[in-house]
Formats: structure tokens, C-alpha cells, sequence
């Protein structure tokens, strides 16, 4: 294709739109983005596009209109990170998890086991479209990519992925795919995949492994594996006891606490290519929600949350007063729920909101998508409610 350029300010114009542009396609949302893949899409703002116009024809540019086309096409493109769902929703088990058309949730069918058998539901915006992609199984850590739904079948503790139209099923991780990768670790000696998340193109989840070595009989090791390839990947081995996973920016959080030493929790990160494992806090990272670069956390002692930096600096109490079993923070706010209602609160730590009353729950998770909340109480019971606290539902 030919450019034309007919004068000093039309190219001056030119280049300015030009990296108008590209300043408006570095914006991003207040979330994890998603893209053509098809990965699980979550609020963001709305942002405006700048059109370019260039009159085509036979006339050549001139050589110092060519270089400058010639260093604009040799900007390098920008890429972003791409999440098969939030770490919010990954912290509370992720039973759900949307496609950016679609929601896909997991419903509890059998509420006599401690975390029921479920059916896995897939639904239109409206609601209106319900389908039962497979049921049966214990459907968790829900992410989504191009086309295929991925989680942890708690029964057996393998990963698994799924089309999105439930019409195809595959195994994806499992003890014979890791058979004596490491530690000369065989089939029957690897244990069960505990928590997942997929970034980009991997697979980070932690594995819970029989050890005779440890006072616990387990330890718990962190992988990866390539989604295209297959390769799997020891990244880490952590402990017996372990809390919090978390995949954001190319890190991972955690927290463990080794009962052969002080028996006291600390928190790390190591970066999703295996390096640069290091101790960031003395703390215990639970319930685990990352957004513009700071890390909210709820102490397990206190049911208080906090706040700290990415390298564990600044490490304050949040909300004086505020009493959570988890959180998940989203687009500026962060929703916790205590035994009896939900809340929201502004990571700025203003406009405090109830929102609803619940069931007295021991056990609570919470998930958001786009403008809705999604509770897990106890395992067996989903309610769902807009995040203005309206439409408050048990979903069945």
C-alpha cells in the first residue's frame, strides 16, 4: 500500500493520532483483561477509539515520511497478560467464570457431602438460556479459555477441560502426566491438584504430594504446565502446610508455615518461571485479592483484613473494625461477607455499604462477575445479588 502525506502538518496530525492511539490502547481495566482468545471477561471501562485516516494513492512518500512509517511499524506491539479468571474469584474457589457472552457456575446437587456433587450450568447475560454441561462431579477453580472450560475435579483430583458446549471433555493434568518429572516421583506417589489459574498460555497449580519425609505425610509443590505442549514444570516445593495461591503479574503469592522450624506463617512470592522465590512478610496470606498492585488479605486470627504492597511493604489494617471470613475485590471495591451479611467497601477505604443479610454460613466464598456477587455457603447453597445490593436470590 502506498501513503500519501500532503504537507508538514497533515503528517504532524498523522503521528499524532498515531500515538493517541497507542496511549488509548495501553489503558487498562480495573481487572484482568481478556482478549480474541476467548479468555473469562470481567468489568472495565469503556474506552473511546481514535481513527486514523491515510489517503492512499500512487504517489510515494517522500524518505523522511517513509522512516517515519517505517519506526511506527516498528513499534513493538503491545501485549497484555490474560487471565482465565480473576485471582479474586481463584482465592474463593472459583465456581464461576465467564466466557464474556456466557456465565458458567457450579450448582450443588447432592448437599449431604461436605462439599456436594454439582452440576456445571451454562447461562446466557439474562439467565433466560439454561444449560447442564455435566453433572455429578465437584466442579472447582472454573477458568476459561478459547472455547474450553477448565477445573479441578475435586473427586479425583485432576485437572480437566471441557468445550464450552459440554459436547467434549479432556484430561489435562493428572499423576501419570507428571510420573517421574521430579524427585523421582511416581505415579501412585503423586497426590491431588489443590488450586489453579491459568495466565496466558500456563497452568499454575499446587499439588498436594505424599512424603514419608514430612511430619504431615504430604507436602505441597507448586507446577506448571504448558497448555499447547504439555510440558510440566516444578516450580516449587513448599511445605506441609500452605496458604493462599494467587498468580498476578508474573508472580505467584503464598504463604506457608513449616512446623519443623518457628511454626509461624510467611508469605512469598516466586515468579511464574520458577525464579526469584522470595519471603515478602511474616504473615499468612487467606482469601487473596491483587488489584493495582496492592495485595488485600484477611488475617485468619483476627477476621481483619489488610492491605500491602507487592513486596510486602506498607503492610496495614484495613477498615479499623471490619470483621470478614473472605473477600473478594473488584473494580475499586472490595465485597466481604462476616456470618451474616455481605458488604462492600471502596479500596480507598470509603463508602462502607451493606448490601444484604445471608443464612449463618461456617463456610463462605465469594465470587463476582461483571455486576453480580455469587455465594457459596457452606459448599451446598448459592445466592446471588448485584453488586447495589438489589436482586438478592438463591440460585436452584
Amino acid at each position: 500500500m502506498n501513503y500519501t502525506v500532503k504537507s508538514e502538518d497533515s503528517m504532524k496530525r498523522f503521528i499524532k493520532a498515531v500515538f493517541v492511539t497507542v496511549a488509548i490502547f495501553m489503558l487498562t481495566s480495573c481487572s484482568e483483561k481478556t482478549n480474541g482468545r476467548g479468555m473469562s471477561e470481567v468489568p472495565q471501562d469503556t474506552v473511546g477509539q481514535s481513527t486514523v485516516q491515510i489517503t492512499t494513492g500512487e504517489t510515494q512518500p517522500s524518505n523522511e515520511e517513509q522512516s517515519v512509517l517505517e519506526a511506527l511499524h516498528a513499534q513493538p506491539q503491545i501485549s497484555e497478560t490474560q487471565y482465565g479468571n480473576t485471582n479474586a474469584n481463584i482465592s474463593n474457589g472459583a465456581f464461576t467464570v465467564l466466557d464474556g457472552n456466557n456465565i458458567y457456575f457450579v450448582l450443588p446437587i447432592n448437599k449431604d457431602y461436605d462439599v456436594a456433587l454439582g452440576d456445571l450450568i451454562k447461562t446466557n447475560a439474562d439467565g433466560n438460556e439454561r444449560t447442564v454441561l455435566s453433572s455429578g462431579d465437584r466442579f472447582s477453580y472454573l477458568n476459561y479459555v478459547s472455547g474450553w472450560i477448565y477445573y479441578i475435579n475435586s473427586l479425583d483430583g485432576k485437572i480437566y477441560k471441557m468445550r464450552d458446549d459440554g459436547t467434549e471433555t479432556a484430561l489435562i493434568v493428572s499423576a501419570d502426566s507428571q510420573s517421574d518429572y521430579y524427585q523421582g516421583h511416581t505415579t501412585q506417589h503423586l497426590g491431588t491438584v489443590e488450586a489453579m489459574a491459568i495466565v496466558d498460555n500456563y497452568i499454575y497449580y499446587r499439588v498436594r504430594v505424599p512424603s514419608v519425609q514430612s511430619f504431615s505425610g504430604y507436602i505441597k509443590e507448586i507446577y506448571r504446565t504448558n497448555i499447547d505442549s504439555g510440558e510440566v514444570e516444578l516450580l516449587q516445593q513448599l511445605g506441609a502446610l500452605t496458604s493462599g495461591f494467587t498468580v498476578y503479574n508474573g508472580w505467584i503469592y503464598y504463604s506457608i508455615n513449616d512446623a519443623n522450624k518457628s511454626g509461624a506463617w510467611e508469605a512469598y512470592r516466586i515468579r511464574t518461571d520458577g525464579t526469584e522465590n522470595a519471603k515478602i512478610a511474616d504473615i499468612q496470606l487467606y482469601s487473596t485479592s491483587i488489584e493495582n498492585d496492592k495485595i488485600f488479605y484477611i488475617s485468619d486470627d483476627e477476621s481483619n483484613i489488610y492491605s500491602m504492597d507487592l513486596d510486602g511493604a506498607n503492610n496495614k489494617l484495613f477498615g479499623d473494625g471490619i470483621i470478614a471470613a473472605k473477600i473478594n475485590v473488584a473494580c475499586g471495591w472490595i465485597y466481604f461477607a462476616n456470618r451474616s451479611a455481605i458488604y462492600k467497601i471502596r479500596t480507598n477505604g470509603t463508602e462502607i455499604t451493606k448490601l444484604c443479610n445471608i443464612p449463618n454460613y461456617n463456610s463462605i466464598d465469594i465470587n463476582v462477575l461483571n455486576d453480580w456477587i455469587f455465594l457459596m455457603g457452606n459448599g451446598k447453597n448459592m445466592l446471588m445479588v448485584k453488586t447495589d445490593g438489589s436482586d438478592f436470590q438463591e440460585v436452584r
